[in-house]
């Protein structure tokens, strides 16, 4: 049988495809915090100046950015610092009840940064990139299901 025509599915190709796509991923991250966030990774999460920063996060070190309303990872990061809402932060959330329906990120990273404040921006971003690597190998196992090469 001819090697080039064959449809298997090589694991060590995908993984190493896998593993090229998230060091860029995890690079280009990384290149942003330094180079457009003076070293402050909150500026991942794309916090706004339009609605105000709940009361509790006044002391940290959060970077906003100027003229924007802000995105939903606003709300992630402000969940994770409170994720039981024991300071209120809701004042801050435009919808209240759609912004706590998205819980799971939030209190995972809580959890794994065992409430250690200046953990807790870190440890939402490595969640995040968990996710990104085992997104992708429920990707490759669905393909290597379905018999189909990768390329």
């Amino acid at each position: 049988m001819n090697r080039l025509t064959t449809n298997t599915f090589n694991w060590r190709t995908a993984w190493l495809c896998l593993v090229a796509v998230f060091l860029a991923y995890s690079a280009s991250l990384a290149y942003r915090v330094v180079v457009r966030y003076d070293s402050n990774i909150t500026g991942l999460f794309c916090v706004g100046d339009k609605e105000p920063l709940p009361a509790s996060l006044a002391s940290e070190s959060i970077y906003v950015h100027r003229g924007w309303i802000g995105y939903d990872g606003q709300f992630t990061l402000f969940l994770a610092y409170d994720p039981l809402l024991k300071s209120d932060p809701l004042r801050s959330f435009d919808s209240r009840a759609y912004r706590y329906q998205r819980i799971g990120l939030p209190m995972l990273a809580h959890i794994l940064a065992l409430g250690n404040e200046r953990a807790i921006p870190y440890a939402v971003v490595g969640v995040n990139l968990a996710a990104f690597l085992l997104g992708g190998w429920f990707f490759l196992r669905i393909l290597d299901h379905l018999n189909t090469s990768p390329w």
